[in-house]
């Protein structure tokens, strides 16, 4: 993961250029001591991490790779029930 500079605590990335997404096996079968880490990293529960780093990932698949705000923002739409779009929308500064 670091060759490829992704965050080695990530429990999830995808190689868009292969077609592969990868999911850190304590998502699915949880380790104790590996899901505490993830929990308090994250700040949700064991399920809700499983759910965004799917809907995430599926966000760098949907829109080819992607910004990780852009891969965010589908993932949020996804969450949402509403139509994952990969026009990149950055909040507009009203300054």
């Amino acid at each position: 993961m670091l060759r490829l500079r992704l965050n080695p605590e990530s429990p999830a990335f995808t190689a868009v250029d292969v077609h592969e997404t990868f999911l850190e096996e304590s998502l699915i079968t949880p380790n104790p001591e590996r899901a505490r880490e993830l929990m308090n990293a994250f700040g949700i529960s064991l399920d809700e991490l499983l759910d965004l780093a799917v809907t995430h990932e599926l966000g760098h698949a949907i829109c080819h790779g992607g910004s990780e705000f852009q891969a965010e923002l589908v993932g949020s739409r996804l969450r949402e029930g509403l139509h994952p779009g990969c026009a990149e929308k950055q909040p507009v500064s009203h300054e």
